[in-house]
């Protein structure tokens, strides 16, 4: 499983870990986790953590990755996982599931509406919560699947194509609103 963040407290960093520890040694051994992102603030003892839980095999730092490595980890992962506690919008969310990367992350913020149906969701203050959707996300390969298939169809709502034929619908609304001819517009389609 995939982690892509900044390791800074809202992201909730220590539930993971503490959730994963909950998994099953089975489960742990199929399905490693890698923790991709810059150091933030106020995560120093998430290593320490991974020590005292028992878990330090298993969890793989990568720090900061280039966009290819980061495209390459998407693609080989069974899933991404992020349990943060808010986020403006949840970028890598989209970025798994361009890859039809199923997704694992909150029930708050403006996760649910970022990751539609192609997202399992749980509560990012109950680790137990976390650990129960990581356990499913292992054991069941049709899930996965399904998910993936969601998580790829959901992703195309954030296609730039899309956003700017939605942008040229939005300026020609609002000129037809305002009573200008659409063909003042014309720029928009020539640029």
């Amino acid at each position: 499983m995939l982690f892509v963040g900044t390791n800074e407290p809202r992201k909730n960093l220590e539930s993971l870990l503490r959730a994963y520890a909950e998994l099953s040694p089975m489960q742990k051994q199929k399905c490693h986790l890698r923790i991709i992102g810059a150091s933030g603030w106020k995560q120093g003892h998430l290593k320490e953590l991974a020590n005292q839980l028992d878990i330090s095999r298993f969890v793989h730092w990568s720090g900061f990755v280039d966009d290819a490595e980061l495209e390459q980890s998407y693609k080989a992962a069974k899933f991404l996982v992020l349990p943060s506690l808010f986020e403006g919008f949840g970028l890598p969310i989209i970025e798994a599931q361009k890859y039809a990367t199923p997704v694992l992350t909150s029930n708050v913020s403006a996760m649910p509406e970022v990751a539609g149906r192609g997202a399992l969701f749980a509560d990012p203050h109950d680790y137990q919560t976390i650990r129960a959707a990581m356990a499913r996300l292992i054991d069941e390969p049709l899930l996965r699947a399904d998910l993936g298939r969601r998580a790829r169809e959901n992703s195309n709502r954030f296609a730039w194509q899309n956003a700017a034929i939605e942008f040229e619908m939005l300026c020609k609304n609002l000129l037809i609103e305002k009573g200008k001819n659409v063909e003042s517009i014309a720029f928009l389609q020539n640029t």
